[in-house]
């Protein structure tokens, strides 16, 4: 397994449980840093024809981003201050494929942001976080057990700050308390 201290995964137990969200708080707590972020999906969706398609295979899809002005997940990131933002169609069977070949379009080293429920079977980021529903515990999860820090969102926020995580221009880490 190859690890990638520049990169801050984001996974978690389902769909609307705030992942997007958080990240696009740490963005707009680091955006400074020149972010770059990707969000990947397992389902394939009907790209609109202006799409910027960067590379296109059977299994997989990368998207660059350009448009901050839709309610895509993909636009939120680049609205709150990412530098570049890719969005990637993949199917489980080519993901480490699909993550291989999007690294060709990255500067390596940058601080990197990645929104995937699956990529953490194939990587080990610097920091993983790992965003649990409220209606149920993830603790069973195999994710959720490979997670540096495991999140809920609650009455409008995390309970969690994003004051804890550093990036120290090598890696993602969670400040020491």
């Amino acid at each position: 397994m190859m690890h990638f201290p520049n990169i801050l995964l984001v996974a978690g137990q389902g769909r609307n449980v705030g992942k997007t969200s958080l990240i696009v708080s740490i963005i707009q707590q680091f955006k400074n840093e020149g972010i770059v972020a990707i969000k990947i999906s397992p389902h394939f969706h009907v790209l609109p024809p202006e799409a910027r398609i960067l590379s296109s295979t059977p299994g997989f899809q990368i998207v660059e981003e350009l448009e901050p002005a839709s309610k895509k997940d993909s636009s939120r990131f680049l609205k709150a201050g990412a530098e570049r933002v890719f969005y990637m169609q993949v199917l489980d069977e080519h993901l480490a494929d699909a993550f291989a070949a999007s690294l060709s379009f990255i500067d390596p080293g940058i601080p990197l942001i990645v929104e995937s429920g699956g990529l953490g079977k194939f990587l080990q980021a610097g920091l993983f976080l790992f965003v649990e529903s409220n209606e149920s515990s993830a603790k069973n999860n195999n994710l959720c057990a490979k997670a540096d820090k495991v999140l809920r969102f609650r009455d409008g926020g995390f309970d969690f700050g994003n004051d804890t995580i550093k990036w120290d221009g090598r890696s993602w880490k969670l400040k020491a308390k």
